[in-house]
């Protein structure tokens, strides 16, 4: 077994400074005040974040690196999820495992990062934390980028992402959507909202989505069902509550284009190249159903007008069953090793069922006040934003799994198949269950944050957390229980000052920790990972244009990770990982109706501690040296083409290697994505959206010699979008 390393594994308030009246691209910006979390701006370019401080913050100000993907760039690249939505930005790897129905498979600089919906973090189970978030029902998404945990709590250095839901409004509000694509898919979407009283009082919003459609695999299918209704209740001017309820439901029967061998999907088979469309498994046993479910609140009450109360609250739930025949490569001759006919295909049966569930609760109160200076030659104005906050989290998955080998193998009964001439109709036996874990985890959090600005222009941003998790794994098979116990003192420290031309250097500290359970092979307990990063960056929002560049260059190590011998199978918890980072992104409108999109990122990874030899010194998994993506999009105002809007993409990823030793290299891409719109009315729009437009055939990760994941093929949708 190869190093674990911290890629993704595998499948297992001070406003931005005015424009100019006739400032080209000026856009309005839309604060929601009923709650930080209800942030909503216009455009391609956003200026407020509210991941990065817990509090409505202006991005030139904010000590580090975020991107922000608003409603309005989500719906002219048509992003179907979370992979789509972030593949603009920088310091992110998306879809690292190709197209899959299943989850969205995310890095961010060179990590898995935690997920939070509103600021609370979701249920991060086996498979229940692996999701596809229905991107409809978000207002953006933030990728905060580096450690977190002086705000957050247990997580990796390199970042998390937060959607924003889409919340009530105080004007009548009206959407429905009709889509068509490729692999007869059809969705339909709605978005109602406005004022529920006369006196507006109560507010609410509906969001919806119904999805059928197959993929570009046989016999797999990709059925989204999303609902969301929100509920505001303004009580008096200072007191406001908004009620939030959510449900998936995704149903398929595939696992996307991977797990196929490298033999004709990156080398030469004598038998040709492996068809991207060739489903693994079996079409009566395969299944995948989904069931997530939220509800939860929040609350505001502005004690005084310096001070405010929030509170947030999420109860919420996730199931489940996964029943698989995957594939584990050709079936090998028993003398040479090599595969007997490179097209006999070896497969097991894997039968993971999951059941979670998750209590978030936040609370935390915000206020401003003023200090002198002491010593002072002259009056300065010091300014401070104080955040306190306690929250609490619970969470409890009951997983099962049970696993069947190929029968040529002697360690089952799952039947091979022949890769380039299936015949499926198998009989396949549900496996006993052979795992079964129950763990239960509570974490309290008591974090306190101090922004203080100088004169309006030297912003010093200081934080610290403290933690404590308590674990507890049952094991009903084994009847056995095991308890731990972590705790961590985490901080940030974050120097920001703001020129008047626009430019706002910045330098950043913080650490990260994130628990681990189980033992190593000397029976200890694991102690949680600590993080920590070193970031230097530079921002500019010209004042004459609607803009943001972020320049930032990092360097984060993780330490205590996980590692396992390759020889002696022997667990240690002595690994340790380093990625420096340069990241440039540009986000303009320069001209009304113009959109200009701009991501550079360069990575060195290196994996400088581990008991695993041959990884030592190698690069860490799924992480490219450089990521190029570029987007401009162009709807003229006015004239004879107003109403028409046009766009394009280039992506490109440099090559990486899919495991810790680095034998598996995924050579590099670029693809291509276009869009093009009409208003046949000022309700009405038809749009045409194509992602990788010429059909790039290429591999997104090869993690061994029979796992190879083919890339997303290209998609074209069709929608025609009325507002009334």
């Amino acid at each position: 077994m190869a190093t674990q390393t911290p890629a993704q594994t595998l499948p297992p308030d001070t406003p931005p400074a005015p424009q100019a009246p006739d400032a080209p691209g000026t856009q309005i910006v839309e604060l929601d005040m009923l709650h930080v979390t209800g942030l909503r701006e216009k455009g391609f370019v956003p200026k407020n974040s509210a991941a990065g401080t817990k509090t409505i913050t202006p991005l030139l100000e904010a000590p580090q690196s975020i991107s922000v993907i608003t409603a309005d760039q989500m719906a002219a690249q048509g992003a179907q999820g979370i992979d789509d939505a972030v593949r603009y930005s920088t310091g992110i790897v998306s879809a690292a495992y190709g197209f899959d129905p299943r989850s969205d498979w995310l890095l961010i600089r060179g990590f898995d990062p935690t997920r939070y919906i509103d600021g609370l973090a979701t249920p991060d189970g086996v498979w229940t934390g692996a999701t596809r978030w229905e991107t409809h029902g978000f207002e953006r998404v933030e990728v905060l980028k580096g450690a977190a945990s002086a705000l957050y709590g247990q997580m990796p250095p390199g970042g998390l992402i937060n959607a924003t839901t889409k919340r009530p409004v105080s004007a009548p509000l009206a959407e429905l959507a009709v889509r068509y694509g490729s692999y007869e898919t059809l969705e339909t979407t709605l978005d109602l909202g406005g004022p529920l009283t006369r006196d507006g009082a109560l507010l609410y919003r509906l969001t919806g989505l119904a999805r059928a459609g197959d993929t570009i695999v046989d016999y797999s299918r990709d059925d989204r069902w999303f609902i969301a209704p929100a509920l505001t209740w303004i009580i008096t001017p200072d007191t406001w509550l908004t009620l939030l309820a959510r449900y998936q439901r995704a149903r398929a029967n595939g696992i996307g284009g991977g797990f196929l061998p490298t033999q004709g999907t990156l080398t030469h088979n004598p038998n040709g190249p492996i068809p991207i469309e060739r489903f693994t498994g079996e079409p009566a046993f395969d299944r995948y159903d989904k069931d997530l479910w939220s509800l939860g609140y929040d609350a505001e009450h502005r004690l005084t007008p310096a001070w405010t109360l929030r509170q947030n609250l999420r109860l919420q739930g996730a199931k489940v069953i996964h029943d698989v025949v995957g594939a584990n490569g050709f079936v090998p001759d028993p003398l040479t090793g090599l595969p007997a006919d490179y097209r006999t295909l070896s497969r097991y049966t894997y039968t993971p069922h999951e059941k979670s569930t998750a209590l978030a609760i936040d609370t935390q109160l915000t206020g401003k006040f003023a200090t002198p200076l002491p010593l002072a030659t002259r009056p300065l104005a010091i300014t401070h934003e104080i955040l306190a906050g306690l929250d609490y989290r619970h969470g409890k998955n009951d997983y099962t799994s049970g696993y069947d080998g190929g029968a040529e193998t002697g360690w089952g009964s799952t039947p091979t198949l022949d890769l380039y001439d299936p015949r499926y109709g198998a009989r396949i036996d549900t496996p006993a269950i052979s795992t079964h874990t129950i763990p239960t985890q509570n974490q309290y959090g008591l974090y306190l944050q101090d922004r203080i600005k100088i004169a309006r222009r030297l912003i010093i941003t200081l934080g610290a957390r403290r933690d404590w998790v308590r674990t507890r794994t049952e094991a009903p098979l084994d009847a056995t229980t095991e308890h731990q116990t972590d705790g961590k003192l985490t901080t940030r420290a974050g120097l920001t000052y703001v020129f008047d031309n626009g430019l706002a250097p910045y330098a950043a500290w913080s650490t990260s920790f994130q628990p681990v359970i189980g033992k190593d092979s000397h029976g200890d307990l694991l102690r949680p990972t600590r993080g920590e990063i070193h970031e230097l960056g530079l921002k500019y929002q010209p004042r004459r244009i609607d803009a943001l560049i972020t320049l930032a260059a990092y360097t984060s190590t993780l330490r205590d990770i996980q590692t396992q011998d390759e020889q002696t199978f022997l667990t240690e918890q002595q690994g340790k990982t380093r990625v420096r980072g340069l990241e440039l992104e540009a986000r303009l409108t320069p001209h009304a109706g113009l959109d200009l999109i701009a991501a550079l990122t360069h990575t060195d990874s290196e994996i400088v501690q581990t008991n695993y030899a041959q990884a030592l010194g190698k690069r860490i998994p799924l992480l490219a040296r450089n990521k190029i993506s570029l987007w401009a999009g162009y709807a003229p105002r006015g004239g004879a083409l107003r109403g028409l809007g046009i766009g394009a993409g280039l992506r490109h990823e440099s090559a990486s290697y899919g495991d810790s030793a680095n034998q598996w290299r995924t050579p590099g891409y670029t693809l291509w994505d276009a869009m093009l719109h009409y208003d046949l009315t000022a309700r009405c729009r038809l749009q045409i959206n194509a992602a990788n437009l010429f059909d790039k055939r290429y591999l997104a990760a090869i993690n061994t010699i029979n796992w190879a994941y083919y890339g997303n093929p290209r998609v074209v949708t069709a929608s025609m979008t009325y507002k009334y």
